[in-house]
């Protein structure tokens, strides 16, 4: 089929709505995709968002969890993180800035410091990232993003460990 018998079926309106849902993609999320890799399995944003969510730690034993500190994000907010087509996983990631310090056993970003061998409570936080890579390999990979702020955030708590 050629283009004039598809202008045909769609019609204009239709047309310009299809020409229109790139833009509107990205523009509903505040990214742009910028690459792909790995034959279109990470593809990597740029930009910038604020989001409500949970900062997860994972417990000293956790040997499954591929992040350290983790980030879900509120359901309201999943229309703000850059999505593929098809990609209909819940939106977490971790932080690609956080660092671990061996010496006093700790992961810090920005003005979050929490012990590694310790356990947490689930922190809420409002937090402002920029950049977006989105990791569809199949294996346990997980999505990530540079943290450049912490609007706000609840006290971390520390908790006694489940046993696995």
């Amino acid at each position: 089929m050629d283009v004039k018998h598809i202008v045909a079926m769609l019609g204009a309106v239709g047309l310009s709505a299809l020409m229109l849902q790139p833009a509107y993609a990205a523009n509903k999320t505040g990214f742009k995709k910028v690459k792909t890799e790995d034959g279109g399995s990470i593809i990597y944003y740029k930009g910038e968002t604020t989001l409500k969510g949970i900062i997860n730690v994972t417990e000293p034993d956790d040997e499954y969890t591929p992040c350290s500190l983790c980030f879900s994000v509120d359901e309201k907010d999943y229309k703000k993180i850059p999505r593929a087509k098809g990609d209909d996983r819940d939106p977490w990631f971790t932080f690609d800035n956080a660092h671990y310090n061996e010496a006093n056993k700790t992961y810090q970003v920005l003005g979050l410091k929490v012990r590694s061998d310790k356990c947490y409570q689930p922190i809420p936080a409002t937090i402002k990232i920029r950049n977006y890579k989105e990791d569809m390999t199949e294996t346990e990979t997980i999505d990530e993003t540079t943290l450049i702020k912490i609007v706000s955030m609840g006290t971390p708590k520390v908790i006694t460990c489940t046993p696995n």
